[in-house]
């Protein structure tokens, strides 16, 4: 049997493994986080969140019809996706692998005796396995989100180009097979365009592309691999701004030129722009053929084919001019997909150049703050684009080089973080009552980098996924909780103190993940071995390794406190690692082959030596330095000793001779096999999904506990994503409008709270389209203020409602006048739709309490909500799935179930304990809780109407965000079992209980 066939038999073998452990591992349902918003998408076709995913969306609809369109097995159709593009990711890795093992061992032009082709075999099946049973990857690979397929494009672009250099060195010298094998770089091209609808992580192996490309085909010089990967950088670069972007862009100011200036149809410059580009590269490819100009054809053609993959975002203006439920920055236009592709909302952080985030404003001479203007702002209108305004940023005192701690925003406390961080002082201005830090230093801003982005947020990661993990605890950077663990007591406990007095919870938490270093010292062996043998291939995989993984961190420039662990994004930096992983297989054989080359034998303990220890002060940047250079010092020692025992053993075994025998191979096969069977062992009980339903149990709990039509207004990703696919996907309650609060300070989703959505009627939000758009806040203005209470509605309707009213969006200046404000009750209405109890004590009207300086768009639409549902009769209950209280309402709240509803009776909890909830919270102890409940309803609905995502099934694993809402399931039940009994309905508070 040739090595081809023995090279694709082992592959598919491979594959079919790491295939059938995510199938049997992938969840059964939905799950937190993206993942519901994701399969909601994907079963009706609809658009998520910025910058979307089309290719994802669309291959996502297919294996749901697959599996037979059916609502109950839609989550588990694509999460058998994403374990089957994982897969095939595992798949591809080996052969890369092998591709590397093969040019080590024998060369890509010579065919590999039988020892050679089991060495190259256990080299891909070490390192694929072992990457196969990494923490991270496995996590995306049985869930429905987009990072399986990301991984699984980046791994077929980075295989296809060696399948290039393959073909490329077949062809020898003959020009025309050598344009044959380019067409492996048109495929790329294409692949590249369809990852660019999945994620835009596919664009980082572009760099390592290159550099492939000019190893093969270009004489070496060091100018020459300097000018290459620079020319790499500026490809992705001009990919990801002027293909994705610039495009866009430009075309939709083709269309705003000829709509507003011809009165021609939405499109028609969009449509032109297209047929213009097409005709210039028909023109292009026209001239490179009859000049000869072989390169600009290969670039001309791999541009044509990006494009075509690309241009699947078609789809995405398609589905939004549907109005479908889920549709997100409404993209029915050009000017909106630019928006949606730039992912506009979610801002920006500076990288060359910027401020610290104490940084103060710059002012001009009357003391006002200058302002940055960036480009003009549209929306589409009946009949033309309406300009909006254009973008503007404050610009800041002091800006330096290379901003790492530039985020003032404090809502996330993003501020409070670094200064907690970095030991810097804090007091509280007396006059506006914010809080004032202490100015960093360079050498603060420095050490933020290299702590908590590089360490922290990156090293600790990867030595989750090599070395292993403490728990499944999210970190902030104490020694308990999130840290990376060997599983060896004596440098654990150097690092983060005596394990064993943990207590048992976490000592016992089943992501407590000991892999004794294995995989991690293999693969530094592997790597430094590949450095000493191949130098280009090295660096080829090098620049994989930094693009996946440490140029996302310098490119993202995190502030801290962020709301999850973030690894996910690192995994294509952990896949290249795995390639050293299986190359360490080649490295022992070889060292045992060659026993003459001391050198490298020596270089291969010494670079490795350093470089562990080196990585290791990396991932140590949270601990004293005492700790962190002993721990590292002795896990350096233990490379030595470990790669020294391995290497003894397998020389011991090849005898005397400088030929490869099978046996050989075998052993050092056999021996580097510990680290995936290792890795398998300690991660596969927390990856374990397959019985867990949670996050639908959940979105049921919130959605089934609310009266009929009801509005529900939830604040967090976990409490709506989880919604939107109970009700898109397994039709839960398509009554109940959803709305989140995170996304109301964005007029087109304002707007569309106006549409009927499922069985939902439109909500009445007082203002028309016209007036929303554009908004962002109001103003106080404490002219003309009286200590009369105003009505709610007459104020947003009468006062602030006309002041929007104006063709010119690019300068509303709306103010209010009076903070007092008072919402009718209509005690009929509300004690018939079950809004309030027989007992209850209802109250004539609300009275609220303004925010004194201004309101933003998603509190104006708030308060809209609440002021036209009372003033139609309060025709639809309204919810919150958290005790909102910003507006002066939180007294006004009842549990049901574990939403909060707005009852206007006198209950017990009256503002004054909101405050004393808030202070709570903002000092991190918890919280007082809203006490009061309507029993009858939540006996009811816990009873008969709540799940708990299969915490009853022994075994089933329930990560830190998972046991949060389980938590918070139970404290429910105890909440109302405690109320019950002290109303002395004891048997039903025991029912509760049983």
């Amino acid at each position: 049997m040739n090595f081809k066939r023995v090279n694709d038999l082992t592959g598919w073998v491979v594959c079919l493994i790491a295939s059938l452990v995510y199938v049997l591992t992938a969840e059964k349902s939905g799950s937190f986080w993206d993942c519901g918003e994701f399969v909601a998408a994907a079963y009706k076709l609809q658009l998520p969140h910025p910058p979307g995913a089309p290719v994802f969306t669309i291959l996502g609809r297919f294996f749901i019809v697959l599996f037979g369109d059916n609502p109950q097995t839609a989550a588990k159709a694509v999460n058998i996706m994403n374990a089957l593009a994982s897969g095939f990711t595992i798949l591809f890795l080996f052969w890369t692998i092998t591709h590397f093992a093969r040019k080590l061992v024998s060369g890509l032009a010579i065919e590999p005796t039988r020892a050679q082709t089991a060495t190259i075999m256990g080299a891909g099946v070490v390192g694929a396995l072992a990457y196969t049973f990494t923490d991270s990857f496995w996590y995306s690979a049985v869930e429905g989100e987009v990072y399986a397929l990301s991984s699984f494009f980046t791994a077929l672009i980075f295989w296809a180009m060696l399948k290039w250099e393959r073909a490329d060195v077949a062809a020898g010298t003959d020009r025309q097979l050598r344009n044959y094998a380019d067409r492996w770089i048109v495929f790329i091209a294409f692949m590249t365009g369809l990852a660019i609808g999945v994620h835009l992580l596919g664009l980082l192996t572009i760099p390592a592309l290159v550099m492939i490309y000019y190893y093969r085909r270009y004489e070496y010089t060091r100018k020459g691999a300097i000018y290459a990967f620079l020319l790499g950088c500026v490809i992705t670069g001009v990919v990801q701004v002027a293909v994705i972007q610039w495009t866009v862009k430009l075309a939709g100011k083709f269309d705003i030129f000829f709509v507003n200036n011809f009165n021609l149809p939405f499109f028609t410059g969009f449509i032109l722009f297209f047929l213009i580009l097409g005709t210039g590269i028909w023109w292009g490819l026209r001239v490179a053929r009859n000049n000869g100009w072989s390169f600009l054809r290969l670039g001309l053609w791999s541009f044509v084919f990006i494009m075509l993959g690309y241009s699947l975002y078609a789809t995405t203006l398609l589905r939004s001019n549907a109005n479908p439920s889920i549709d997100m920055n409404n993209v029915d236009n050009p000017m909106s997909l630019n928006y949606y592709l730039g992912r506009e909302q979610y801002g920006s952080a500076p990288l060359l150049a910027g401020p610290y985030f104490t940084a103060e404003y710059q002012r001009d001479a009357n003391g006002q703050v200058v302002l940055k203007e960036g480009d003009m702002k549209y929306t589409k209108g009946t009949d033309r684009y309406i300009a909006l305004g254009r973008s503007q940023e404050p610009e800041y005192e002091g800006k330096v080089l290379f901003p790492r701690i530039w985020d003032r925003s404090n809502d996330q406390r993003h501020a409070d973080f670094y200064a907690d961080w970095l030991n810097l002082g804090r007091s509280q201005d007396q006059q506006t009552g914010q809080t004032v830090y202490e100015t960093p230093t360079y050498g603060d801003n420095i050490k933020w980098f290299v702590t908590y982005q590089m360490g922290h947020m990156y090293w600790r990661y990867f030595m989750w996924n090599f070395a292993g993990r403490q728990n499944d605890i999210q970190g902030f950077g104490s020694k308990r909780d999130g840290n990376w663990i060997s599983g060896i007591s004596f440098i654990d406990n150097m690092r983060l103190g005596d394990q064993q007095m943990l207590p048992e919870s976490i000592r016992n938490n089943k992501a407590s993940n000991k892999l004794l270093l294995l995989p991690f010292l293999l693969g530094v062996f592997g790597c430094v071995f590949h450095f000493l043998k191949d130098r280009r291939d090295w660096v080829v995989s090098f620049l994989l390794f930094f693009f996946t993984g440490l140029a996302i961190v310098l490119y993202l420039n995190q502030p801290g406190n962020q709301p999850r662990e973030r690894d996910y994004a690192f995994a294509g930096s952990f896949y290249a690692f795995a390639i050293w992983i299986g190359l360490s297989v080649v490295g022992f054989v070889r060292l045992a082959q060659e026993r003459a080359d001391r050198k490298t034998l020596y270089n291969t303990f010494v670079y490795g030596a350093l470089a562990t220890l080196i990585i290791t002060l990396m991932s140590n940047t949270t601990i004293t330095p005492g700790a962190a250079l002993g721990s590292s010092v002795i896990t350096a020692l233990l490379y030595v000793a470990l790669t020294g025992l391995i290497y003894f053993v397998v020389n011991a075994v090849a005898g005397k001779g400088d030929v490869l025998k099978p046996s050989t191979a075998a052993l050092a096969t056999l021996l580097c096999l510990s680290a995936p069977i290792v890795m398998a062992s300690q991660e596969w009980d927390d990856h374990d999904r397959s019985k867990k339903t949670l996050a639908p149990d959940v979105a049921r709990d919130y959605l089934e506990a609310c009266a009929p039509n009801a509005i529900l207004f939830t604040f967090g990703d976990n409490d709506t994503y989880p919604l939107w696919y109970a009700q898109e996907v397994e039709g839960v309650r398509p009554d109940i409008r959803i709305i989140n609060t995170s996304l109301l300070g964005i007029d087109w989703y304002v707007n569309q709270l106006r549409y009927k959505v499922n069985e939902s009627a439109p909500i009445d939000v007082i203002w028309n389209a016209n007036q929303i758009t554009g908004l962002g806040y109001i103003q106080y203005n404490p002219q003309g203020a009286t200590d009369t209470p105003v009505p709610l509605y007459n104020l947003m309707k009468d006062v602030v409602g006309p002041q929007l009213i104006n063709e010119d969006k690019t300068n509303i200046q709306a103010t209010f006048s009076s903070k007092n404000v008072i919402v009718p009750v209509d005690a009929a209405a509300v004690r018939g739709n079950g809004t309030a109890m027989a007992a209850d004590t209802l109250i004539p009207q609300m009275q609220l309490d303004l925010p004194a300086r201004y309101l933003t768009l998603d509190q104006l639409t708030i308060l809209n909500v609440i002021a036209a549902n009372a003033q139609k009769g309060w025709q639809r209950p309204i919810y919150f799935t958290s005790p909102y209280g910003e507006l002066g309402f939180a007294q006004y709240l009842r549990k049901e179930g574990m939403s909060y509803r707005l009852t206007p009776v006198v209950n017990s909890f009256p503002q004054q304990h909101w405050t004393v909830e808030m202070e709570l919270r903002k000092n991190q102890m918890g919280g007082a809780g809203v006490m009061d409940n309507n029993l009858d309803v939540m006996k009811d609905v816990l009873l008969n109407k709540f799940g708990a995502g299969g915490a009853n099934l022994g075994g089933n694993y329930f990560d830190e965000e998972n046991r949060r809402h389980l938590i918070s399931i139970r404290s429910t039940f105890a909440e109302a079992a405690g109320n019950l009994a002290d109303k002395g309905r004891k048997a039903e508070a025991a029912q509760l209980l049983g």
